[in-house]
């Protein structure tokens, strides 16, 4: 999972904001499930990898808020169109073992 920590507040849209796309880790797990060689997604729209973007969410929250977002949900971050520096700070967190299963873990969540 990635874990992220707001260490400044981001109250709205527009301010460097965590984005997700709600529900696409259906879509990725599914082509995990049949793509087991993992090819280089970031090259790929989510139409080529068979399933539609639905509309993003920037996530917004204040200083000390988490995030947790599983590694198939689509996400990025957008943009901070502020004068305010935007600080967060970013994880990856892994189970014991994760490399054994790795392929496993992202075809069936």
């Amino acid at each position: 999972m990635l874990l992220g920590v707001l260490i400044s507040d981001v109250p709205q849209p527009g301010c460097g904001n965590l984005t997700v796309w709600p529900g696409t880790y259906k879509g990725l797990g599914n082509y995990f499930s049949e793509n087991p060689a993992f090819p280089p997604l970031y090259e790929k729209t989510s139409e080529e990898l068979g399933f539609a973007n639905p509309p993003r969410k920037e996530l917004s929250g204040k200083i000390g808020d988490i995030f947790l977002v599983h590694y198939n949900l689509g996400h990025a971050v957008m943009p901070n169109l502020l004068e305010d520096i935007r600080y967060m700070c970013f994880f990856r967190i892994a189970v014991k073992g994760l490399l054994d299963h790795r392929e496993e873990s992202l075809s069936n969540i």
